[in-house]
């Protein structure tokens, strides 16, 4: 198929056992090494790599608290427009009075 020789199959049961046990135990201690050396690593750069994209995320929209005085009205940002004659925005709203200030 394709041109090419195909690969023949082995036959695994004529393999000596012991042969078998060495293989499983190299398996074994390779599972061993990647459990206790490489799965932390993998973890510790995970975690690099995701506050390397939130910070560069979070100087792209930078996000700014101010106080919107009582009795201003605000229009909200719809998000997932669906069709683009869709409205982009709700309201107004009026901004109400809470607690104590």
């Amino acid at each position: 198929m394709f041109g090419r020789k195909i690969n023949g199959f082995r036959d695994w049961s004529s393999v000596d056992s012991e042969l078998k046990h060495n293989a499983l135990d190299e398996r074994v201690l390779e599972i061993k090494f990647l459990m206790e050396k490489s799965y932390p690593e993998a973890l510790r750069n995970i975690e690099k790599g995701k506050n390397k994209q939130v910070k560069a995320q979070n100087k792209i929209r930078s996000i700014t608290e101010e106080k919107i005085p009582i009795g201003t009205k605000v229009w909200i940002s719809i998000k997932g427009i669906q069709n683009k004659l869709h409205p982009k925005y709700r309201g107004p709203f009026t901004i109400p009075f809470h607690g104590s200030d």
